[in-house]
């Protein structure tokens, strides 16, 4: 009986879950305007604020203080290590007990040749510990782009819409 009575309640709440749909949202483009070097798709509970130009960062933010930034560069598939040392350098620099590991040196996205690093490290002021990944692609209009956050190591759901974020970069 207890078997049923469980599998009744996960149903229950499965169907619950379902009725109450998923979070919405909404696709970045990125520049904002004319053919988008790239697309990411952001859920609505995020702020976004757009580049003004090319190679400015778009910024993206949780309710929990999860923190992204997007952007291209110009360069070439050859390209894309040195720019994820460079991206992880300003990392280090501007967090405390940085500990990034490239987990994926040779990979591909949604078609997009890549290198990421995921690691931990600390808030400079106070040295709250955070969740940081960041992420280079060789896109299709022949650009780098780029992409990283940091996660308050708390804010499990910015971290989890972070890995969804990252994971719908796409170039069109």
């Amino acid at each position: 009986m207890r078997v049923i009575t469980r599998t009744i309640a996960v149903t229950a709440f499965a169907i619950a879950a379902g009725l109450t749909g998923t979070a919405q949202a909404r696709t970045v483009n990125y520049p904002a305007k004319g053919k988008p070097s790239f697309t990411v798709e952001v859920p609505d509970s995020w702020t976004v604020t757009l580049a003004k130009e090319v190679g400015d960062y778009t910024d993206l933010g949780s309710e929990g203080g999860t923190v992204m930034q997007l952007r291209t560069m110009d360069g070439n598939a050859e390209d894309v290590e040195a720019f994820l040392k460079d991206t992880n350098d300003y990392i280090e620099k501007n967090y405390s007990d940085v500990n990034l590991t490239v987990t994926d040196k040779d990979c591909t996205l949604n078609g997009l040749e890549c290198s990421v690093a995921h690691g931990t490290g600390k808030e400079k002021d106070g040295g709250a510990p955070v969740k940081l990944t960041s992420g280079v692609f060789a896109l299709s209009d022949g650009k780098i782009g780029e992409i990283w956050y940091v996660a308050p190591a708390d804010d499990t759901a910015g971290i989890a819409d972070a890995a969804k974020i990252f994971n719908s970069y796409r170039s069109p």
